[in-house]
C-alpha cells in the first residue's frame, strides 16, 4: 500500500514493474497524472488497484477504464459514463 506517499511517475515506475503485485493502493496522491494512469493500465496481473481521489484526465480514466474491463478491480473516482 503506497496509499498517501506523494511520489511522481519515476517512483511509480520503480514500482510498475514487479509482477509479484497483486493489490496496489496509491490514492490521494496529487502528483499522479494521465501519463502515471497509462502506466498503471499496463500492470495486468494486478487484481486490484485504488486510485481514488486522483483526479486524471479523460485519457487516464480511459486507459483505467480498459485495466477494469480486463477483469482487474479499479476503485476510482470514475467521471460519468465510465468505466
Amino acid at each position: 500500500m503506497l496509499d498517501g506517499n506523494l511520489f511522481d511517475i519515476s517512483g511509480l515506475q520503480m514500482v510498475a514493474p514487479n509482477r509479484m503485485l497483486r493489490s496496489l493502493k496509491v490514492a490521494d496522491n496529487d502528483r499522479l497524472r494521465d501519463d502515471s494512469a497509462i502506466l498503471l493500465s499496463r500492470m495486468t496481473w494486478l487484481e486490484e488497484l485504488d486510485v481514488g481521489d486522483i483526479e486524471f484526465g479523460v485519457d487516464g480514466f480511459l486507459a483505467l477504464a480498459v485495466l477494469h474491463r480486463q477483469g482487474v478491480r479499479v476503485v476510482a473516482d470514475w467521471p460519468e459514463g465510465l468505466p
